[in-house]
């Protein structure tokens, strides 16, 4: 996967219709690889299940989904609700702007009571 803006996160939930063992599924980066713990985060009703991984910092613009070391997957899956968090640059200024202003009218009407 490509990504037309680096990512700050991003987030795979896969589901299977077979167990998952540790490091079977991993997500490969440029920053490092993230392994499936082989945990999994739930059973669905019709016996899917969901495995997730995930991985946050950095500037992830692209992104590999690789299976076990030996080259062969071994169950059968799907991925579902990729998650991705885009930075937006004027978050923090928007918000630093409106602490200000929020401080500012505490202050001014504080002096007021005084």
């Amino acid at each position: 996967m490509t990504f037309g803006q680096p990512l700050f996160a991003l987030g795979l939930s896969f589901i299977t219709s077979d167990p998952v063992l540790a490091g079977e599924i991993r997500i490969v980066t440029a920053q490092g690889t993230v392994l499936g713990s082989g945990v999994p985060e739930q059973v669905l009703p019709d016996g899917g299940i969901v495995y997730f991984l995930g991985l946050t910092g950095g500037s992830i613009s692209s992104a590999m989904v690789d299976f076990a070391a030996d080259g062969q997957v071994n169950f059968a899956y799907n991925v579902d609700d990729i998650v991705t968090q885009v930075p937006e640059p004027g978050t923090g200024l928007l918000t630093g702007c409106g602490l200000a202003l929020l401080g500012a009218h505490a202050q001014r009407h504080r002096r007021r009571s005084l």
